[in-house]
């Protein structure tokens, strides 16, 4: 869990091994998951995650996560000035981020047996809250019950990410559909939401003519 070339330490609780359904995988679930950057800064507590280890990896004397299932954490997304996106301390500390780009790319390299994000092949996050802090309008908004699946494919990437926003005239429900084409470079997507006050997002992205929106969609 831990990654060197980000200086992410990643410390466990407590371990239990058990049998899966699936052959190809052995199951761990760990508890008390707690993953530090560089500075000590806490990055991300998860109470609880389920977490399966490649048959296939370990037959080639290499431990590597296929999948991973993580339940009710508490995640901070930060988009930096010039727009990137990384995952940030609770604590809002300075360095204490992870750079979610590498993480991506690293699935989206061609196969090599030889590494390890090569086996990785689905995220499920559950029950968890969200919290965006933004850099260029100095906004936060803040999620709940975040439902977050990545899967990896063939040809790419899918994902599914739904929540629920805080919002000052009650909370909006979004969920957002995204599928990545390796072979096309190209990303679709399909957004629904429900009672979203666009004129809340204003800030978050002043090139929209969002502000004169006040009513929920």
């Amino acid at each position: 869990l831990s990654d060197k070339d980000q200086g992410i330490r990643a410390s466990v609780g407590a371990t239990e091994l058990r049998l899966s359904d699936d052959v190809d995988l052995v199951e761990l679930v760990v508890v008390d998951v707690r993953a530090r950057g560089e500075d000590g800064a806490l990055l991300v507590w998860l109470p609880e995650v389920e977490i399966g280890l490649s048959l296939r990896a370990l037959l080639r004397g290499m431990i590597a996560v296929a999948r991973l299932e993580a339940t009710a954490p508490h995640l901070v997304l930060v988009r930096r000035e010039d727009g990137s996106i990384g995952l940030q301390g609770a604590d809002g500390r300075a360095g204490g981020e992870i750079d979610l780009g590498p993480l991506v790319a690293a699935l989206l390299r061609p196969p090599d047996p030889g590494d390890r994000a090569n086996y990785f092949e689905r995220l499920e996050v559950v029950g968890g809250d969200l919290s965006l802090a933004d850099a260029r309008s100095g906004q936060r908004p803040e999620a709940r019950d975040a439902e977050l699946i990545l899967q990896r494919q063939v040809d790419g990437l899918g994902g599914n990410l739904a929540f629920s926003l805080e919002q000052a005239n009650g909370p909006a429900a979004v969920r957002l559909s995204a599928r990545y084409d390796a072979a096309d470079d190209w990303i679709r997507f399909r957004l629904e939401v429900d009672r979203l006050v666009p004129a809340g997002l204003a800030g978050l992205a002043p090139e929209l003519p969002l502000g004169g929106i006040a009513l929920p969609v």
